[in-house]
C-alpha cells in the first residue's frame, strides 16, 4: 500500500489543490489559492527523519572545497556592516562548516540541525549545535544579528513558522539570508517532472516572488534578491533523457569547472553574463535573498 497523499495545501491548508504530476512514488501539487508548489506525500515525522539518516555519511563528511570556503568569506563580508550583537545563527547548519568560517572571523556562531550524524560531525570540530527543528526551539528574542538558511527552506515542514521564529530571534536591523532551489529554474521548465530537485526531502518549491512575499509579511525588507547558477547535473539530465547519471563524476566535474571559472578572467566574465541573464528572467537555479528586519 502506498503512502497517503495530502488533501490540503501544506502552506495555507486550502483544499483547493491540483496535482502537477506523479513520478514513481512522488506527488507534486500546486495550491490554487496561495500558489504554493509542494510535495503531496503525507509523510509523518518518523518518515521525514529517516530521509536524513544518510546525512553525514556522504555530503557532510566530504572535505569542503576551497571555492566554497571563498564563497563563505564573500557572504560574511556582506554581513560585516550588520555586526552589532556579534551573534550569528545558521539554521540547518549541517556539519558546521559555515559556522567555523564565521567563528574564525570573531562571530559567536550558533547552529541548529535535525540530522544526528551531521550534529556528531559538527561536535567533532568543537562546535555546539542545537538539535531540533528551529521553528519549535526556545530561542531568545532579538539575540542575533544574522540568521542564515542555506538550502534549508525547501526542507522545512512549516515555512511560515520558521520565518516567524527568525523574526523573533533577529534584532531590528538584523539580517536573514536564504538560499533555496528556484521552482522557475530554466532546467525545471525544460525537464518538467524529470527535474532532479523533485524528491521527498523537499517539501516546498519556492519562487523569488513568493519567498519575498513571505519575508515581507514578517517585517523583513528585501535588500538583495537574485536567481543565479545552473547545476551541471540538471544540464546533463536534459541530454541524458532517462539514462543514469554518474553523480560522483558529475560532482568532480562541477568542482573542476568552478575552479576553472575562478582562475580565468574570460570564464568568470562569461559566468557573470549568464547569471545576469538568468537573474533578469528569474530563471536561475538558486534563489539568493538577503532581507533586513524592520
Amino acid at each position: 500500500m502506498g503512502e497517503a497523499v495530502l488533501k490540503n495545501c501544506r502552506f495555507c491548508e486550502s483544499g483547493k489543490i491540483r496535482r502537477v504530476f506523479k513520478r514513481e512514488d512522488i506527488y507534486i501539487f500546486r495550491c490554487l489559492d496561495c500558489g504554493t508548489v509542494f510535495l503531496g506525500n503525507d509523510l509523518n515525522e518518523e518518515a521525514i527523519k529517516a530521509l536524513y539518516e544518510y546525512y553525514g555519511h556522504s555530503t557532510y563528511s566530504d572535505e569542503i572545497s576551497p571555492i566554497t570556503k571563498l564563497r563563505y568569506e564573500e557572504i560574511l563580508d556582506d554581513f560585516e556592516k550588520y555586526r552589532k550583537n556579534n551573534r550569528i545563527i545558521d539554521i540547518g547548519c549541517g556539519a558546521g562548516d559555515f559556522m567555523l568560517s564565521a567563528a574564525n572571523r570573531g562571530w559567536q556562531a550558533d547552529g541548529t540541525e535535525i540530522a544526528e550524524e551531521a550534529i556528531k560531525l559538527a561536535a567533532s570540530k568543537g562546535l555546539e549545535v542545537i538539535e531540533g527543528d528551529a521553528a519549535f526551539l526556545e530561542l531568545d528574542k532579538d539575540r542575533y544579528d544574522i540568521a542564515t538558511l542555506s538550502g534549508v527552506m525547501e526542507h522545512v515542514s512549516d515555512p511560515e513558522a520558521i520565518v516567524s521564529k527568525i523574526e523573533h530571534i533577529v534584532r531590528p536591523g538584523g539580517i536573514i539570508y536564504i538560499t533555496t532551489p528556484n521552482y522557475n529554474d530554466i532546467t525545471r521548465i525544460i525537464l518538467g517532472k524529470r527535474w532532479g530537485v523533485f524528491h521527498k526531502e523537499h517539501l516546498f518549491y519556492f519562487t523569488a516572488g513568493n519567498l519575498a512575499s513571505l519575508l515581507k509579511k514578517h517585517n523583513f525588507k528585501i535588500k538583495k534578491a537574485r536567481t543565479e547558477s545552473l547545476m551541471l547535473r540538471e544540464i546533463l539530465r536534459i541530454f541524458k533523457k532517462g539514462r543514469p547519471l554518474d553523480d560522483a563524476g558529475i560532482c568532480q566535474r562541477q568542482e573542476e569547472a568552478r575552479g576553472l571559472i575562478e582562475k580565468s578572467v574570460v570564464f568568470s566574465a562569461l559566468k557573470g553574463v549568464i547569471n545576469f541573464i538568468l537573474n533578469i528572467f528569474r530563471v536561475g537555479g538558486t534563489i539568493y535573498i538577503m532581507a533586513e528586519k524592520v
